[in-house]
């Protein structure tokens, strides 16, 4: 299910895919995982949406859509909602998935 977060306007999910479980994957399989639910990979501004979704992962790095440079390679920034640390990971690392949503999908 979709927590939304009103003072943002953003709804935010853990248990993702199908069938709906708590996943990890490289930002690849986060995007694509994200795209076939309805939603997207939350933005680095978007912490407070995704913090408490579920699985566990307030404690672990989750992808974000927010691009960064690690080196001359392309990257994207983790997450840790709990700490607020944003690290620019290389795009074939895995972390956890967490995914948003401008509107709550069922």
């Amino acid at each position: 299910w979709w927590r939304v977060n009103d003072a943002i306007g953003v709804c935010a999910h853990s248990a993702v895919g199908t069938p709906s479980q708590c996943q990890h994957g490289d930002w690849q399989e986060a995007y694509d995982t994200c795209r076939e639910m309805g939603g997207r990979l939350c933005d680095v501004s978007e912490r407070e949406a995704m913090h408490g979704t579920g699985c566990n992962f307030n404690k672990e790095p989750v992808w974000t859509k927010t691009s960064c440079s690690v080196g001359a390679y392309p990257g994207f920034y983790t997450i840790q909602s709990s700490s607020r640390e944003t690290v620019c990971s290389p795009i074939h690392d895995v972390f956890a998935i967490r995914c948003c949503a401008d509107v709550c999908v069922s």
